[in-house]
């Protein structure tokens, strides 16, 4: 309570009267006196003071009362302080409680906050799984809708091929039997020979039968070996040691391509090794060829991986086979390797030659473009049991260079026939597996234009004394898609070439004319087979026979001397490459059934600069010179059908088809069990184990992080 009393400080109240001051005191003092009786046990009438007591007692009281006022009055501005610092505590206290209040709501809030990233975070890592998982699963699924569509694609290919074999097995039957009785009817006659020209170097014969004599008897050889003499013995040494440094270059090649890194981050480089996987276990066989234009960007870094993992899984073994275009090198599967992405069989490696590329900063040679050219036509093409396969590519164009991991194939057919290794009947049998690759190249839109035995490979076949004929050498095919960079005169290997491929631009040329060039091809390959000679070489000036040349010495085609010279024009030196193509020309026009049209005449005359020589005044023809040389070791109706694919009209060769359905040339080999069994099993296998080998990746990534 205040000092004051109940009322509390007079400061600030108005002051009471005198009247009502005195009456108050009264009222109190009796109060006190009445209350004091009570408290004595009496009655309050028994006290009755008199009149001046009662007014010393007013004056006393009124006194103690003005003074105690006056002792208990406060200054006004005093009193502000005091309310003043009353309140400020209090507010200051308020603000203290109210940030203590925000602060644990704050703290609330942020632990709520994180309570909910932690559940959205638990949320997404869930949802994340249950993705992969579907993805995994769908992934799987489509891989066993794939494989059981390979397995079903498998069967009813298998069962076409029976249902096909059986067929042609019935219809060989049939054929043998119509060859026998022929045969037996045949002996009752004797070919004659009804031309004029008694003067003809090729013996005439009779053939009482579908045969000839020392049918299954090898041929003879028509090359000695040098290598005896102490000249060919240095040759050969000089050889053996260029092959080991090219080996040696190519190999520091692959090793200087391993070293690079194919990433900068971990993931960087994980993302490159799942689309490296991805690629090789593609069925599309493009997405095995790795190209590159530069040493940057993710194109690059596939080439780095791919040549990392070509180095590691295969070993490069010795020179298979060099060109004008390319070293080729023997490779294996290397045992330690832990993966197999390009297939565990014997392959080899084509390199582009020359090596390197660039020089100085210029290009020497094309190897870039002619190894583009052929994985592209080998990756698009269907595979086909006499066709080379691709297993991967590498190109690099800042390097001007190709490397080709294709299949291995055995050696090639010129060099056999001319060591005699090949008898009549594994000739014949060579040109019609010969055949059915130009025939699938045909249907799908290629031309191959460099046949020749030289690009023929024989490996052993199943059978005794059999033989297995691969096409090789894609490098300068032409397909609608790709534009030919030189003059179609430039393309093919002299002596192999068409007229019409010698003596014009073949611009405007439908598709099924550009075909009659390989049949040309064809031809002039089967005559070497059998003759051991080219058919059209070099004129002796002095005898005016033709010369055999040997096709290993104009293996370099008129493309490579383009590129080697750098120049525009057809013929760079206006000799060398001129020259040939003229004695080329002129030994066809040797025969009168080779008469040049005017257009030809005209293209003669601004190449050669030179009146083409007037048609010949002998007898001689072509097509019996043919029938009368292949004939000698072949069945007659084979050298007419090969006489047919040497027509100097186009429009007069047969289409590969059309070569394949003439039954007569091809008695006792028209089975094609080697085509029409051919099984691709064993190329879906070999998807089959890539697919699965793509998880292996990630256990081999530390070693190829290293």
């Amino acid at each position: 309570m205040s000092p004051h009393g109940a009322r509390g400080p007079t400061v600030g109240r108005p002051r009471a009267s005198s009247g009502a001051r005195t009456a108050a005191t009264d009222a109190r003092a009796r109060g006190r006196c009445g209350t004091t009786t009570r408290a004595r046990g009496g009655r309050a009438g028994d006290f009755a003071p008199d009149a001046r007591t009662t007014r010393t007692t007013r004056t006393t009281t009124r006194d103690e009362t003005s003074t105690a006022s006056r002792k208990a009055t406060i200054s006004p501005s005093a009193l502000c302080l005091v309310v003043c610092g009353i309140l400020s505590c209090g507010v200051g206290a308020a603000r203290a409680r109210r940030a203590r209040r925000l602060a644990a709501a704050r703290e609330a809030r942020a632990v709520r906050a994180r309570i909910e990233r932690a559940r959205r975070e638990t949320e997404n890592q869930a949802r994340e799984r249950a993705r992969i998982a579907r993805e995994v699963e769908r992934v799987e699924r489509a891989r066993e809708i794939a494989r059981a569509d390979a397995l079903e694609r498998r069967a009813k290919e298998t069962a076409r091929r029976v249902a096909e074999r059986d067929e042609a097995e019935r219809r060989r039957v049939e054929r043998d039997r119509e060859m026998r009785e022929r045969i037996v009817a045949s002996d009752r006659c004797v070919y004659v020979d009804t031309s004029d020209d008694d003067d003809r170097a090729v013996p005439k014969r009779g053939w009482g039968s579908y045969y000839p004599r020392d049918y299954d008897e090898p041929y003879c050889a028509t090359t000695t070996t040098t290598s005896e003499t102490t000249e060919g013995a240095t040759e050969a040494r000089d050889v053996e040691t260029r092959k080991v440094q090219r080996k040696e270059q190519r190999v520091k090649y692959f090793a200087l391509v391993s070293s690079r890194n194919h990433g900068t981050s971990v993931s960087e480089r994980r993302e490159i090794e799942e689309e490296f996987a991805r690629r090789v276990s593609s069925l599309d066989a493009k997405s095995r060829v790795f190209e590159t234009a530069s040493l940057t960007g993710v194109d690059a870094k596939l080439y780095t991986l791919a040549a990392r993992h070509l180095r590691r899984e295969r070993y490069m073994d010795a020179m298979a086979g060099d060109g004008a275009f390319s070293d080729v090198f023997m490779t294996h599967h290397a045992s330690d390797a832990e993966t197999a992405f390009f297939g565990d069989e014997d392959a080899v490696l084509k390199c582009s030659n020359p090596f390197p590329g660039v020089v100085g900063g210029g290009k020497v040679g094309d190897g870039y473009r002619i190894g583009a050219v052929e994985a592209m036509t080998l990756s698009s093409m269907p595979k086909h049991p006499h066709i080379v396969r691709i297993f991967a590519g590498l190109l690099e164009r800042a390097r001007n260079e190709s490397y080709l991991l294709l299949s291995a194939a055995g050696r090639n057919a010129h060099d056999m026939r001319e060591r005699g290794e090949l008898t009549p009947r594994q000739s014949r049998e060579l040109a019609r597996a010969l055949v059915h690759a130009m025939a699938h190249c045909h249907a799908n839109g290629v031309v191959h234009r460099d046949i020749k035995p030289g690009n023929v490979l024989l490996s052993p076949g199943a059978g005794a004394n059999t033989f297995r004929a691969t096409l090789i050498d894609f490098g300068v095919a032409r397909q609608p898609i790709i534009q030919d960079a030189y003059h179609a005169s430039l393309y093919g290997t002299p002596g192999y070439q068409s007229p019409e491929l010698l003596l014009s631009d073949m611009n405007g040329v439908d598709d099924e004319q550009w075909t009659k060039v390989d049949v040309f091809a064809f031809g002039a390959t089967c005559f070497f087979l059998c003759a051991g000679r080219e058919l059209f070489g070099y004129v002796d000036d002095e005898t005016g026979e033709i010369e055999p040349k040997r096709e290993s010495k104009t293996k370099v085609k008129r493309v490579a001397t383009a590129l080697l010279r750098q120049a525009s024009r057809l013929f760079p030196d206006g000799g060398e490459g001129a020259a040939s193509d003229a004695v080329i020309v002129n030994s066809m026009l040797r025969f009168a059934d080779m008469k040049l049209s005017r257009s030809h005449e005209k293209r003669y005359r601004d190449v050669f600069g030179v009146d083409p020589p007037s048609a010949s005044s002998s007898k001689n023809m072509l097509e019996r010179y043919v029938i009368d040389v292949v004939s000698a070791t072949q069945p007659r109706p084979f050298a007419e059908l090969v006489a047919r694919c040497l027509a100097y009209d186009p429009s007069a060769r047969p289409s590969a088809r059309e070569i394949l359905a003439h039954e007569e040339a091809w008695l006792g080999v028209e089975d094609d069990a080697d085509v029409l069994g051919w099984d691709y099993a064993k190329d879906s296998r070999a998807v089959e184990i890539n697919v699965d080998t793509t998880d292996s990746l990630a256990n081999a990534s530390p070693v190829m992080n290293r």
